[in-house]
């Protein structure tokens, strides 16, 4: 990648690296100096979002080339390795499933003889045998509806608890812990660092890249189903069959059954013959029309050999392809999630700005820019008393001065039009004591509003540095990108 370039693709590599390393802020603020700061004033940025992106990526590149090491790539190569494990231990259960199913029964197998020259009749020979079968109603319930069971327990699970409390599911869990499993001797430190909640920054990447490993066990899992199947179709003589007592599974059912499975294509379905055929004690009507048609094969083969190519494409369509869709989307959820990281999670924030801290202390050098100043509550501090702190420390150049939260309507609207044209958006001066979280989000709603998404918003805080952190841990709850808080050190 090009230095001075705003294209800054992360992996998840660097993610967990930066999740990891982000509370050593000693080695940030070396890459800092070592020539980042310099970098980033090259580059063309839109907005201090894209800044702070490219400044974390480029910092952390530097941090990595000097530790000479990556503890993100080691665990996302230990995710490679329990993502095939599973696919394979899944692959083989699948495997295992079919070749359990198979139970023993006995079915009529009926041959025909055609009618004879002298009689002009037909003999119907019948020979009972025994015979390894699937249930087609357990088969379908275990290999289809089962796995469609789970799918759907997972999405009402994500959208009634995962949703709202932010937490990884209890699979993304146990894959979590394999993964360290394989790594080895990893600290839970580092671990917790990225288990945190899914509303954002490096655990949502996390989440479906674990995702992504249990679609792969989906994937596995179907392959298995499909390759045993045709591994007992190929090696043993196994039918099909259906038996019930309750006439709510008879063979009207199944018929419904094979047409739904069937509608992505066509609806077809399999015939009423072919499951009338297929359920144990079928007596077929012995016509000279019926010793015709089934001279080849008898009405028993044909019904298995219908019923096998149903299962392949049904196995096909409504178990292995939804799994590898659900796979693909997970990385494409995985890389989109890492496009839009914002790093606005409150230890992103912190780590920037101790590290910007270094760049503020400098003098500045060149013309200020204007912003316009939003006292709130009315602070006893004249603008010139302000001006050397905005111009060394902000860089930036008070213009004009307002007070928010007026009894007059007028100054208000005064105050918010003001800021439209503010070449460098707003600052906006409180005392440390005077938070009140609901009315500072209506003033900043209403100036954001105003300004637009790309204009910044500073908050000044005359207090201590208790007050400080507690208004740096509500400006970071706004997950604004283009806001910020300082304290004025006087």
């Amino acid at each position: 990648m090009k230095r001075g370039s705003t294209q800054t693709r992360w992996t998840l590599a660097e993610v967990l690296d930066l999740e990891w390393l982000k509370d050593r802020h000693e080695l940030w603020r070396s890459a800092w100096r070592e020539g980042v700061v310099g970098e980033l004033k090259q580059g063309d940025f839109q907005s201090e979002k894209e800044r702070r992106r490219a400044g974390l990526r480029w910092m952390l590149e530097s941090i990595r080339n000097k530790e000479g090491k990556s503890e993100g790539k080691g665990t996302v190569a230990s995710l490679k390795v329990v993502e095939w494990a599973v696919a394979l231990v899944m692959l083989v259960l699948g495997v295992m499933l079919v070749r359990g199913l198979i139970t023993d029964y006995q079915y009529d197998e009926y041959q025909f003889s055609l009618p004879t020259a002298d009689e002009g009749t037909m003999e119907g020979r019948l020979d009972q045998k025994a015979a390894q079968g699937f249930n087609l109603w357990v088969f379908l319930m275990v290999s289809l509806g089962a796995q469609w069971l789970v799918l759907l327990a997972g999405l009402v699970g994500f959208v009634l608890f995962r949703k709202w409390s932010g937490g990884l599911g209890g699979l993304q869990k146990a894959m979590a812990w394999l993964v360290r499993k394989c790594e080895g001797a990893v600290g839970e430190d580092r671990w917790k660092s990225i288990q945190g909640q899914v509303g954002g920054g490096a655990s949502q990447v996390w989440s479906w890249r674990l995702s992504r490993v249990l679609q792969a066990g989906g994937v596995g899992y179907n392959l298995g189903l499909l390759l045993g199947l045709f591994g007992c179709l190929w090696f043993m003589r196994v039918g099909f069959f259906w038996e019930t007592t309750l006439p709510q599974f008879g063979a009207e059912s199944l018929e419904y059954v094979t047409r739904g499975l069937s509608l992505p294509l066509g609806g077809g379905g399999v015939s009423s013959e072919t499951i009338a055929i297929s359920q144990l004690g079928y007596m077929p009507d012995l016509n000279p029309k019926s010793a015709v048609d089934l001279s080849s094969l008898s009405p028993r083969m044909q019904a298995d050999l219908s019923w096998s190519l149903f299962l392949f494409t049904v196995l096909a369509l409504w178990g292995l392809l939804p799994r590898m869709l659900m796979w693909w989307g997970c990385r494409f959820m995985e890389s989109r999630s890492l496009a839009r990281m914002d790093f606005q999670d409150a230890g992103h924030r912190v780590l920037w700005r101790e590290v910007t801290r270094v760049e503020r202390t400098e003098v500045m050098h060149g013309p200020a820019d204007g912003v316009v100043v939003m006292d709130v509550g009315g602070i006893e501090m004249s603008t010139e008393e302000l001006r050397p702190f905005l111009l060394q420390s902000l860089r930036v150049n008070p213009e004009s001065r307002y007070v928010l939260g007026s009894l007059d309507e007028q100054l208000q609207r005064d105050a918010i039009n003001a800021v439209r044209g503010a070449a460098m958006g707003v600052v906006i001066l409180v005392e440390g004591w005077n938070l009140s979280p609901k009315q500072m989000e209506v003033y900043h709603r209403q100036l954001r509003d105003a300004m637009g998404d790309d204009a910044m918003i500073r908050y000044l805080v005359v207090g201590s540095e208790d007050e400080l952190e507690v208004w740096s841990r509500y400006v970071d709850g706004l997950r604004d990108s283009e806001s910020e808080v300082f304290r004025y050190e006087c």
